[in-house]
């Protein structure tokens, strides 16, 4: 599986990389993956931080699967990352099971 991990608006982290390498791979004992493509985004409005992990699937060439999970206030992204493979598992199962 190719794994792509992107940070916007933030510096790289080797810790957030680290645990996106490890959701990814637990996703493997699902299904085999194709390609994991992992956006991470910070924001700064008026108000505060958003914070955005959009996690993508593509399983083969007829399933894609994407989630996005967002905070709109000043946590982690660990948690959205979690939130957001945990999302996509529960898709690509549904959709595999169907």
């Amino acid at each position: 599986m190719r794994t792509d991990v992107a940070f916007e608006g933030m510096e790289p982290s080797t810790e957030l990389e680290a645990a996106v390498l490890r959701w990814a791979a637990r996703l493997e004992h699902v299904w085999p993956i194709e390609h994991c493509e992992v956006r991470l985004r910070v924001r700064s409005l008026l108000w505060g931080l958003i914070k955005r992990a959009r996690v993508e699937l593509t399983v083969d060439d007829a399933l894609h699967v994407s989630r996005e999970a967002t905070f709109h206030h000043q946590h982690d992204l660990y948690p959205l990352v979690s939130d957001g493979f945990r999302d996509a598992r529960r898709q690509l199962v549904g959709a595999l099971a169907r």
